[in-house]
Order: structure tokens, then sequence, then C-alpha cells
């Protein structure tokens, strides 16, 4: 589950520090299409080529303005985040305790303790009793 989680994690943050956009066009008001592009530039209508052929025309007619607009929405993730410090200070003292008694258990080994002969303490007083808890 945790290796799941950490693989989405990783993925989202990848995804999201590339700087993608969703770029939007509006054709008057309405959202003619969204998509999601890396440079932010969104699909027109086609009303924009018919908008900018009847400026480049000679027509005594008043050109309108154009009514489609676009809108674009970054998805990125600022990176103000703070790099964990991978200074490491060992002391002196403690790598010379370790090295000693690691070298000192290494050659000389561990003795092993055999408690076949022991035998477990003799009940003084029936606890399941004293506590009411039966197995029914």
């Amino acid at each position: 589950m945790k290796a799941i989680l950490s693989v989405i994690l990783a993925s989202m943050m990848l995804f999201l520090s590339a700087g993608f956009r969703v770029a939007t066009h509006y054709c008057g008001d309405e959202a003619v299409s969204v998509s999601l592009t890396t440079d932010g530039i969104a699909e027109g209508c086609g009303m924009d080529a018919q908008a900018k052929s009847d400026c480049n025309s000679d027509s005594p007619e008043v050109s309108k303005s154009s009514c489609c607009k676009d809108a674009v929405m970054n998805l990125e993730i600022e990176d103000d985040y703070q790099t964990a410090d991978k200074s490491v200070n060992l002391d002196l003292q403690f790598v010379e305790a370790f090295v000693f008694v690691y070298i000192q258990n290494l050659f000389e080994g561990y003795e092993e303790i055999n408690f076949a002969a022991y035998s477990p303490p003799l009940v003084q007083h029936d606890i399941l009793v004293e506590n009411q808890v039966f197995l029914i």
C-alpha cells in the first residue's frame, strides 16, 4: 500500500512540476474547447479566422470586435519546499565503542545458555478463577 501511494505521489509531483496549462476557448459566454497543453494556446472555434478576414477586407462597415476569448490556467508546483540537511556528524567516541564491541563479539562469540534444566515457577494463585474468566 505504501509503495502504491509513494508511486502516485511521485508521479503527481512530476506531472505538476512539468508546468502544464489548461487552455479554455470561450466563444461568447460558452466554453467551446478545453485542452491540456504545455504552451497554453487554446484551440480556436474558427470564428477567430473569420473575424481576421473581416478586418482585412476593405468594407466600409465597422468591424465587430471578436466575441472569442481564451483563458489559461497554470497547473504547477511552486519550488518553495525545503531540502533536508544530509550532513552526518559521527562522534568519535561512539565509533570507537561500536568497533570495540563488534570485534569483541566477533571473536569471542556468544555463550549459549540452556534453559532445559530450569522449571517454570509454581503458580501461587489461579488468576483465571480470581478474575472469573472462563471459556464457554
